[in-house]
């Protein structure tokens, strides 16, 4: 049996999960490279739990993990609430393993914090992709995703990038 073909998401918290999300940081390295230059590390656990825009609450943050059927962490998710606008959920990060790719996945993910957004009375989700990342891109754009504005130069890691902020009313 495929296990890919069985995935939970569920809520992660800091205490519990740090070890599966650093890694599926190590497996998701292209990613890294591409977004920040340097390899996984404890620092993109920390920031994947803790870092949050300005002037928002930590308990407005919302940390998702998606594990296969045998409990192999798979993905990563992180939304924001309440981030830009009262109504707007902003989503920082969502990240599949190479082998969970291009499976649907990230369009379960997406509808699953959709569903979530729109219970809680959200009417926009936002999210920036930096330029590097096309095929991101067009995952976001397939799934009604618009351009609102183009960033300037923004510095993560190793890497300095544009970005595109996207949004999507729900």
């Amino acid at each position: 049996m495929d296990p890919l073909k069985s995935v939970t998401i569920r809520y992660l918290t800091q205490d519990i999960d740090s070890g599966l999300v650093f890694d599926i940081f190590k497996a998701s390295q292209d990613y890294l490279d591409m977004e920040t230059g340097q390899d996984a590390s404890l620092e993109n656990v920390k920031v994947f739990f803790e870092e949050l825009p300005p002037k928002v609450s930590a308990d407005a943050k919302i940390t998702l993990g998606m594990t296969d059927g045998e409990g192999n962490g798979i993905g990563l998710m992180d939304v924001v609430r309440g981030y830009r606008k009262t109504t707007d959920w902003y989503i920082g990060q969502l990240m599949l393993t190479p082998e969970a790719r291009g499976r649907g996945l990230g369009k379960e993910a997406l509808d699953w914090v959709s569903n979530l957004a729109k219970s809680e009375g959200a009417r926009r989700l936002l999210l920036c992709v930096v330029e590097k990342n096309v095929k991101g891109r067009a995952f976001w754009e397939r799934e009604g995703f618009t351009l609102r504005k183009k960033t300037p130069p923004w510095t993560t890691g190793l890497k300095t990038h544009e970005r595109y902020e996207l949004v999507r009313s729900l």
